[in-house]
């Protein structure tokens, strides 16, 4: 995301895709306050792998000392020195030139945004646990021990001992653009016997992450079964697998904050998966008391007997089956 150098006050200033300098401070991303500037003055806009800057004022803008052309879009480069109005108006020096992307925006100067992917995890070092990560139409949850809550453009976030504000890249949470591909995740969950143990496998394609045991990883098993059973019993793709966590907690023996714990191993769990391609970051769902496994294709072991099978793009269901069965059988990755 581009940013500008507020020289006067230190501050910087992430750009939207569509970026608005202005007086009228309810429509404006950069409120203007000197006595010159239009209610809405100029635009920075993403555009063709360039920023443009546009003039839309009366009494006008100069970048690098010289008078722009109202209307005229004119791309910015590194360095450049932007005045909005004439009045012996502030420089505002572009210092980044990035696509857009969201950020995190320290309050304090002199410090580096920070440029958000799908996940980041804020706390991880004992209660509270936190995290923020993206979904697939493009907004931002912040998972904590108490729950997971959806976070707004503009909202104040505090870790690493700062205050920081969230800024989306644009004005509406467009979806995330996805790559076509015939390819679907797999979810492979190996029980033993006695249930003590729980292996995780990955695939997608020819690709494959093992991610062993974990004790959360119990928490899948039942997530999968519950999708696995509602499969069996017709449900459509809206409603199937969702468990409530009052049941999860009573099935876990947990309390509801370290189930919320096990959420966010989970997530921090998965998060080379996630950049690797390999599952989305939505591959568990939540809403208001309520958590399941999203669209992920899952395939449950315990033992050498299948439980069984589910893909989304079919809800194709495999009964559960006492029969010792191979990977080959089943057409699914060899690991």
């Amino acid at each position: 995301m581009a940013i500008l150098l507020n020289s006067s006050t230190g501050a910087l200033h992430a750009l939207k895709s569509c970026h608005v300098f202005g007086r009228l401070a309810q429509r404006c991303d950069s409120p203007l306050t000197a006595i010159d500037i239009s209610l809405l003055h100029a635009t920075v806009r993403w555009s063709s792998q360039q920023w443009l800057l546009t003039d839309q004022s009366r009494n006008g803008c100069l970048l690098n000392e010289q008078p722009l052309t109202r209307h005229q879009p004119v791309a910015i480069k590194l360095g450049d020195e932007i005045r909005f109005g004439m009045l012996d108006a502030t420089p505002w020096r572009v210092v980044d030139l990035a696509p857009p992307a969201d950020l995190l925006i320290p309050l304090a100067p002199h410090v580096e945004p920070l440029t958000l992917h799908n996940f980041l995890v804020l706390s991880d070092e004992g209660p509270p646990y936190s995290c923020i990560y993206r979904t697939p139409d493009g907004c931002w949850m912040q998972e904590t021990s108490d729950g997971a809550v959806p976070l707004r453009d503009g909202e104040l976030l505090h870790f690493d001992h700062q205050d920081w504000r969230l800024s989306y890249s644009s004005e509406e949470q467009n979806t995330l653009v996805r790559a076509p591909s015939s390819l679907s995740s797999c979810m492979r969950l190996k029980t033993s016997l006695d249930e003590e143990h729980v292996q995780l496998t990955l695939f997608r394609g020819a690709q494959s992450l093992e991610l062993g045991e974990r004790t959360h990883h119990y928490l899948l098993l039942l997530l999968a079964r519950q999708r696995l059973a509602d499969a069996a019993r017709g449900f459509d793709l809206h409603t199937q697998g969702w468990l409530e966590l009052d049941d999860l907690v009573g099935m876990l023996g947990l309390d509801k904050a370290h189930l919320n714990i096990q959420v966010f191993r989970l997530r921090k769990q998965f998060q080379q998966a996630v950049s690797q391609g390999l599952i989305g970051q939505d591959f568990i769902e939540r809403r208001r008391g309520g958590v399941r496994l999203g669209s992920v294709a899952i395939e449950v072991w315990r033992g050498s007997s299948l439980e069984g099978r589910w893909q989304p793009a079919t809800s194709m269901h495999l009964p559960p089956t006492s029969m010792s069965m191979s990977a080959h059988e089943l057409d699914i990755p060899v690991l």
